[in-house]
């Protein structure tokens, strides 16, 4: 199997060789998100302060459908990021495999696979709950036997099921090399993305609330989107570290 040099090499020159792509498939999801987010803060319709504010202030007239418009929001932002998720993983898979993809076509084919992958997310994410109930440590251990789940749906079409058991074959076959690979890769992203968070801050100035003094809304867009390439440059090394763990 290859070492973590090699596939954080390997992940990196896909990466850069896509990054266009990836960039505008992440555009797509962005843009529209965004722009909603900033005409329901214009309003006052935020989820976070919506839901409080509904469901105390329950008297008030007209906050029920406060409330019904704050689910809806969250409920749509959930299923949004998950078609994004499906759209870059989509494109990925079709450029590994030399298939052209353009990026509206990343989101048909995520369109396709939103309902499949939608019940493989709440299969994990319920049975790692439900073994988390009993105790803390079942939870972690099922947590981390799960955790290539969804590269195995989209890598190898596994639905369900078979995703979790062929997540779980790959990890209990090198679970030395996928600890250990994990870790460094997690910890390598965590102090990435606070050293994003630490130049964007120091270039663009903070106040004593924390918050940018300088052009706000730029810096928080720009931060949005060196977090979302982050989370790219993520899903493309799993992707590759399962093809690399199923293969040996």
């Amino acid at each position: 199997m290859k070492n973590l040099d090699a596939l954080l090499a390997d992940s990196f020159r896909f990466y850069r060789g896509h990054f266009r792509q990836l960039l505008n498939i992440s555009v797509l999801f962005f843009l529209p998100v965004r722009s909603l987010h900033y005409v329901l803060d214009a309003f006052g319709y935020l989820p976070d302060s919506l839901l409080v504010y509904g469901l105390i202030v329950h008297r008030v007239k007209g906050s029920i459908a406060y409330v019904l418009i704050s689910v809806l929001t969250m409920a749509g932002s959930f299923l949004a990021a998950l078609l994004f998720l499906a759209a870059q993983n989509a494109y990925i898979e079709a450029a590994w495999r030399r298939q052209a993809m353009s990026s509206l076509g990343a989101y048909a084919k995520a369109w396709g696979l939103l309902r499949d992958y939608l019940r493989l997310f709440l299969v994990v994410n319920g049975k790692i709950l439900l073994w988390s109930l009993c105790f803390v440590l079942p939870g972690c251990y099922f947590a981390f036997l799960y955790s290539l789940s969804y590269p195995a749906f989209f890598v190898d079409g596994k639905k369900g099921m078979a995703a979790l058991e062929a997540s779980s074959t790959a990890v209990r076959k090198h679970w030395r090399s996928y600890l250990l690979y994990g870790v460094v890769f997690i910890v390598l992203i965590a102090l990435l993305y606070k050293l994003g968070d630490f130049l964007l801050a120091n270039l663009l100035g903070v106040n004593e609330e924390g918050e940018l003094r300088i052009l706000p809304t730029i810096g928080e867009l720009s931060f949005y989107v060196y977090s979302l390439n982050l989370l790219i440059f993520t899903t493309v090394f799993f992707n590759l570290f399962y093809k690399e763990l199923r293969s040996n």
